[in-house]
Parts: structure tokens; C-alpha cells; sequence
């Protein structure tokens, strides 16, 4: 589940800006862009927020996969944005279907790392020591799938699509940590690298035939292990309709509920994220709050 603050973008097709809030408190912060940065297309500007338990604090982190550089910023240090020495290879897609956002999961920022046309590699950014880990993908089963990280139901999923003329699904592979009288501790499915050990494993929670017209977004799982979606027709009509689906497992069933979204201004879909609340103050936190008037720090 994501921190209760949330890491927000600048909507346009080049940007540099990065937007701390808290929903609950309203309060929210402009971060200061990197010294000499310039705005880059947002293709290739890849950021992630997470929150460190160990040491209680709250991080951003930001990619340049151009100029191949990666900061961090600290929420209430003072010290800005610090410069990340360790290096991986700057394939790195956007994890979600609507941003560039890393998905935080387990101490660390995920991304999906570029291997092949047909391949991708999980990426883990450690909040605690700063270093890239690789951690282990599952299987990938079909070549023409499109694939995202997400959230769900707690834990780092695997939204794969498989878009196959002679089979359309939606399959949704969980990292999970096994129990100790779990017989997936002894036989794990995937082999498992270093930064996870062999107690972890991808396993498929949930497969869902498609339809071709369609676009499916799951966003939660509920506590009867229902997957909640937003599903919508493939259309560049701006008007046309989101719809809130429910898909149950044990009957294999589809069943809309009478919530309905609608797209925003540009069209796209909207974004629902998970997050646990918290009363954590950005102002204590020692940074300056916009329309504040106050000095960070004090």
C-alpha cells in the first residue's frame, strides 16, 4: 500500500516539476527542480516515491534516462536533491500505464527495465541503502503481452495483457512472501535473487479472458479476493464512459457496479491509487508548504 502522502506530475508533454501532498492534511509542496536540470519529455523522466520505516523518512527519487542520472530527495532534510552513484542500464519503462511512477512495494521502488522487444526485467531501488537490485520477473508467457507493475491488494503485482489474435486475457501475477508450513517455501516458482530471498515467489492470482474492444485497469482487491477494474471501450471519443467492474475468481464472473468515471480534459483514463492516510505534517517534516509564508527548517 502506498504511504498516505502521494508524489504527483505536471501534466504536460515536458516537465520538471515534482508535487508533494497529503490529501488529508491538504497540505502539499512544490519539490525545487535539480540544479541545472532542464525539462525533458516525459518519456524518459522516471521518478518513484516510497517511505523508509527504519529511519522514518520520506523519499523521491528521480531518473533521467537521457543523461543517465539518478537523484534522491529526502523530504525535510534540507540538504535537496543528492546525487545517486550507482548505475543500471536506462531502459527503464513507465511502471504505470498513466505515468512514470515507480511502484513502492516492500522498502523499495520498482520499475520495469527494457531486456527485449518481447522481455522486461523487475528493478528495485532500495530506499534504505540507495542501490539497484534486480529482482526476479514471472514467467513471461506470451510475447505479444503488454505489461505494467501496480499495487494490489498490498502487494507488487505483474499486469500482464495478452493481446494475441488467437488468445486476448488479463493475467495478474503477485510477489508474495511464503509462510513457513507453505510447501512454495520449499519449491519456490521462480528462482529467487538476491535482494529477495527464496522465500518469495510470483504467483498467478488471476486470469480474465478480454474482450479486444475493450480496456481493462485493475486498481484493488477486495477483502473476499474480488478484483476491482475500470474497464472502457477503446475510443478517442473524450466522453465515452469508464465503468467500475467486479471480477469474483470462484465464478469466473464479470459484474458491473453502478459507479461510472468519466475521462479527463486529454482523454486518458483516470488514476486511482491506494494509499493508507496518515496525519504526517509536511510542515513538520521541515518543508516549505505552498501559500505558507513559512521558511523550511525553522
Amino acid at each position: 500500500m502506498q504511504t498516505g502522502m502521494q508524489n504527483l506530475e505536471n501534466a504536460a508533454d515536458h516537465y520538471e516539476d515534482f508535487i508533494i501532498c497529503n490529501p488529508i492534511t491538504g497540505e502539499y509542496v512544490f519539490l525545487q527542480r535539480v540544479d541545472g536540470a532542464i525539462d525533458v519529455k516525459r518519456k524518459v523522466l522516471k521518478f518513484g516515491f516510497g517511505y523508509l520505516h527504519s529511519s522514518n523518512e520520506y523519499k523521491v527519487v528521480r531518473i533521467d534516462c537521457n543523461l543517465k542520472t539518478i537523484y534522491a530527495y529526502t523530504l525535510g532534510s534540507g540538504v535537496g536533491w543528492r546525487i545517486i552513484k550507482d548505475k543500471r542500464p536506462y531502459l527503464l519503462q513507465s511502471s504505470s500505464i498513466f505515468c512514470n511512477g515507480g511502484i513502492f512495494a516492500n522498502g523499495a521502488i520498482h520499475w520495469l527495465e527494457s531486456i527485449k522487444a518481447w522481455e522486461n526485467q523487475n528493478v528495485a531501488f532500495d530506499l534504505e541503502d540507495e542501490k539497484f537490485k534486480s529482482v526476479p520477473s514471472p514467467p513471461w508467457e506470451y510475447y505479444h503481452a503488454l505489461t505494467n507493475l501496480a499495487l494490489l491488494g498490498g502487494n507488487l503485482c505483474v499486469v500482464s495483457r495478452c493481446t494475441c489474435d488467437y488468445e486476448r486475457r488479463l493475467d495478474i501475477w503477485a510477489f508474495k512472501k511464503a509462510v513457513i508450513n507453505d510447501t512454495r517455501a520449499l519449491h519456490p516458482t521462480v528462482v529467487v535473487q538476491e535482494y529477495y530471498n527464496n522465500m518469495w515467489s510470483w504467483n498467478k492470482e488471476f486470469s480474465i479472458p478480454t474482450v479486444y474492444t475493450r480496456w481493462y485497469i485493475p486498481f484493488a482487491i477486495t477483502e473476499s479476493n474480488e478484483l476491482l477494474l475500470l474497464i472502457t471501450e477503446y475510443s478517442s471519443n473524450k466522453s465515452e464512459p469508464i465503468y467500475v467492474y467486479c471480477y469474483d475468481p470462484n465464478t469466473s464472473t464479470l459484474s458491473k457496479s453502478s459507479h461510472t468515471y468519466h475521462r479527463n480534459t486529454g482523454g486518458k483514463c483516470p488514476e486511482i491509487i491506494p494509499h493508507l492516510n496518515t496525519l504526517v505534517s509536511l510542515k513538520e517534516l521541515g518543508e516549505c508548504l505552498e501559500n505558507d509564508g513559512s521558511s523550511p527548517h525553522n
